[in-house]
């Protein structure tokens, strides 16, 4: 049987590009190995250097990927573990070979 996590992250996606996207973020990307490590990340993804900068100082980032995980059913405790990382096209372009894959390992 499949983690019903995974249902969950997908479930957020639109809604954190909804969340996020007057600061740019126009992907959204996930690691994780659920069941085996309960530890996962959720990637903001922008096009460029300056909107990930601007949005990786925003103190409301946090508060707001909390919020939006909770309304699709995820739990406070299950997020005790939830990073979330900030990265743009541009860096992923210039450093990974243009691979999200490269990128988020």
């Amino acid at each position: 049987m499949s983690d019903p996590r995974w249902t969950l992250l997908e479930n957020t996606r639109e809604p954190l590009l909804t969340a996020f996207g007057e600061s740019g973020v126009n992907r959204v990307e996930y690691t994780a190995a659920f069941p085996h490590v309960d530890t996962f990340a959720v990637w903001l993804c922008t096009q460029s250097d300056e909107q990930r900068d601007k949005l990786a100082r925003s103190r409301m980032v946090t508060p707001m990927v909390h919020e939006v995980f909770v309304g699709v059913g995820f739990t406070s405790p299950q997020l005790g573990e939830l990073s979330i990382e900030v990265q743009s096209q541009e860096t992923v372009d210039r450093d990974y070979e243009r691979s999200w894959f490269y990128a988020t390992r």
